[in-house]
């Protein structure tokens, strides 16, 4: 991951009150005994989540959470402000990049595109973490529109096409989503070593993606606080504004009242 920073484990704290290893366990009996029991897996998945927000609330861990949220999301929001003024237009075309020959490297110097504007990745884990957020969240808005992924693949232009309000909403919320799941992912990878799973059950890979959907859907929603703020606003300065109940969120905070799922 680039970062000798670990997180807290067994050799940090006693067992009997150190969260990673009650997932392990829980986690390891799943695997040899109820592999096909998803809703336990989702049970399991949702205690993850809770350890890792409890690392970042006891003040154990030195990843900068916070700074990195912040920071990353003001730039998502300049991205998404671009998008939705702009086009995608500065995204499509990447000088000195040399493979722009086939519709899946044009795809890839998009994303790049994407990621590079965040500045992700310092060869932190959570630099990492957030690039891997930022490529996540351009798959998605070229799966949610079609005619953008056409011109992005076939290297044309995108002309008209411009960021529609309820899907700046929804990237806004997706990525910090797929952050958190990614520091997730992470903290799983250490806390799991020497586990091996069946070929056929990649138990990681639901629990990040249960905890992605999670997180995401309880995050305010950009759009619908503008039209709760009468429409005062632009958009960009509404989701910009509502950075830091993100970073309380991943803190593990209640959500607000009235949150919903993407």
């Amino acid at each position: 991951m680039g970062t000798s920073t670990r997180w807290p484990g067994p050799s940090d704290r006693s067992l009997s009150g150190n969260p990673w290893e009650t997932v392990r366990r829980r986690l390891t009996w799943w695997a040899g005994y109820n592999s096909r029991d998803v809703e336990r897996l989702d049970g399991i998945a949702a205690q993850a989540v809770s350890a890792l927000q409890q690392t970042y609330q006891s003040g154990t861990s030195s990843l900068p959470l916070d700074e990195t949220t912040r920071s990353g999301g003001v730039r998502l929001v300049e991205v998404l402000a671009n998008l939705a003024e702009e086009g995608a237009d500065r995204y499509t075309s990447r000088p000195g990049r040399s493979d722009e020959s086939t519709a899946e490297g044009r795809v890839a110097v998009f994303l790049a595109g994407i990621a590079d504007q965040l500045n992700a990745d310092d060869g932190t884990v959570t630099g990492a973490a957030l690039r891997r957020a930022a490529v996540s969240t351009g798959w998605k808005l070229l799966d949610e529109s079609p005619d953008l992924h056409a011109a992005v693949a076939g290297g044309g232009t995108a002309g008209a096409w411009r960021l529609g309000d309820d899907l700046f909403g929804l990237l806004f919320r997706l990525f910090f989503g797929d952050f958190f799941s990614e520091l997730l992912a992470s903290a799983l990878a250490e806390h799991l070593v020497g586990e091996v799973f069946a070929p056929d059950s990649d138990p990681v890979a639901h629990m990040t993606e249960w905890a992605a959907r999670r997180i995401a859907a309880e995050l305010p929603n950009p759009c619908q606080e503008k039209k709760a703020r009468g429409h005062k606003e632009p958009l960009p300065v509404v989701a910009r504004s509502l950075l830091e109940e993100v970073v309380n969120h991943l803190h593990g905070e209640s959500p607000r009242e009235g949150a919903r799922a993407p």
